[in-house]
């Protein structure tokens, strides 16, 4: 759906309360949240973002989705945390991260929609109400399944929709806007959660991230981890968020794991002195600052597939899993990742890239798991139970569904599984298999396309 935005004057001052119940609170790091083009991917200064309430209007069926904004509020990264006190919700709440390709509309609309779930008419939950139909976006069946499976105690009492600058491109957008997640986006988000938890220290924040958006997120963990200014003070805790979930994490399958390492001694150095070391992967201790990881992962997911050709321009950790993805296979080695991190495969029932917004079984299971407490002594990452596909509501048991491309990502499927479980070396092999009869499938179509026109 297309979208058009109208602007309020922006003001000074704290952000003033929203009058309407539909309001969504919307944070974004880019410089020009309204504009009107799709590919506008400026961003403001590292380490800034700006709030603003957005109001839907009403809007004839089949026309584009209109939102008022305004007025927004700049937090910078120049100012004292304090400055963020009036701008930001009080109470629990729900940070929801986007992943690659939203323009600011389509961040917008997501949100919007998330929020028409907390709706509640004549003090009944709309979702106790009725089962959502399957033609529901996904953000709203999320929204509506969370009240839904959980006790009358609400689990977060605000919303924020949190958008980052995308290019909307497939290519090269990909590699861009991982480096606008390095250089501009990470920063934003480091701010926006150090800012909430610094606001009310004692308030339960959830935060749930899909795809690309997940990288973004443990780049801004990794800030909070190391920058001496953002640990927590003695006898507080260093946990940021409460609670994490992951769909379809694009990182390395590796990303979150700790390769034991002793240092060994240099000559002349008695060996008391030898302190032992980890060797840590660039997610690892971005997850200090968490108390659980919830990761859900799917071996048929038909973009994560791909994704390791791209990411052989764009690796982060170097790490040795063949470029497998996290959203993926899971964890490469459980054994070996950070402590309390929980997989959950859902092979049995997500067959699409976008589909855990959709499918029952992943919604009452992320019900369930926000809704705990998060755990207060570490605990050693584990697999929990695989999920299964059933039929409930409108929907029938998941099924892979066919395109004419699907025999391809069969293929590719079959093959990265054929390696997956093989020693190191055999991975790199099969990657490297991967990668040239890639570029010979490529190199014979560009040449079927030249003999037929020339």
């Amino acid at each position: 759906m297309l979208s058009t935005d109208q602007t309020s004057p922006a003001t000074g001052g704290t952000l003033p309360t929203s009058q309407r119940a539909d309001a969504l609170l919307v944070v974004t790091c880019r410089a020009n949240p309204e504009s009107k083009n799709p590919e506008d991917c400026f961003p403001l200064g590292a380490g800034d973002y700006q709030v603003a309430w957005a109001t839907p209007d009403e809007a004839a069926p089949h026309t584009p989705l209109r939102f008022s904004y305004g007025p927004w509020k700049l937090v910078s990264h120049r100012k004292p945390p304090a400055d963020a006190v009036g701008v930001l919700p009080e109470g629990d709440v729900l940070v929801v991260v986007h992943g690659f390709d939203e323009t600011a509309p389509e961040g917008v609309q997501t949100g919007q929609k998330v929020a028409q779930g907390l709706k509640r008419t004549g003090g009944i939950t709309v979702a106790a109400c009725a089962q959502p139909p399957m033609s529901q976006s996904g953000a709203l069946r999320l929204a509506r399944t969370l009240q839904n499976r959980l006790p009358a105690e609400p689990l977060y009492r605000s919303l924020v929709a949190f958008t980052w600058p995308s290019a909307h491109r497939i290519f090269p957008g990909y590699l861009l806007d991982k480096e606008e997640v390095a250089r501009f986006a990470a920063f934003s988000l480091a701010n926006l959660l150090a800012d909430l938890r610094a606001a009310q220290p004692d308030r339960r924040i959830l935060l749930v991230a899909h795809s690309m958006g997940c990288f973004l997120t443990i780049k801004a963990l990794n800030i909070l981890s190391v920058l001496r200014s953002a640990q927590a003070a003695s006898r507080k805790s260093a946990i940021i968020v409460d609670q994490m979930v992951f769909y379809a994490a694009d990182i390395n399958a590796d990303a979150l794991q700790s390769d034991p390492a002793p240092n060994r001694p240099s000559s002349g150095l008695p060996s008391e002195t030898v302190i032992a070391r980890k060797r840590n992967s660039y997610g690892y201790q971005a997850l200090d600052r968490v108390g659980r990881l919830t990761i859900y992962y799917s071996f048929h997911d038909n973009v994560l597939i791909w994704s390791p050709f791209a990411n052989f321009f764009s690796e982060e950790s170097g790490g040795d899993a063949g470029r497998a993805r996290l959203g993926w296979c899971g964890p490469l080695d459980i054994a070996t990742t950070h402590q309390n991190v929980v997989a959950v495969d859902c092979s049995a029932c997500i067959y699409d890239h976008a589909a855990y917004f959709v499918r029952h079984e992943v919604l009452e299971h992320t019900a369930r798991t926000l809704a705990e407490p998060a755990p207060t002594t570490e605990q050693p990452a584990y697999e929990d139970a695989p999920l299964q596909t059933t039929a409930e509501g409108g929907q029938s048991r998941a099924h892979r569904l066919w395109t004419w491309y699907t025999p391809a990502e069969i293929a590719r499927e079959g093959w990265e599984r054929f390696f997956f479980d093989k020693p190191r070396w055999a991975r790199r092999v099969g990657f490297i298999l991967g990668v040239l009869l890639f570029l010979a499938f490529s190199a014979a179509v560009i040449y079927g396309l030249a003999e037929v026109v020339f």
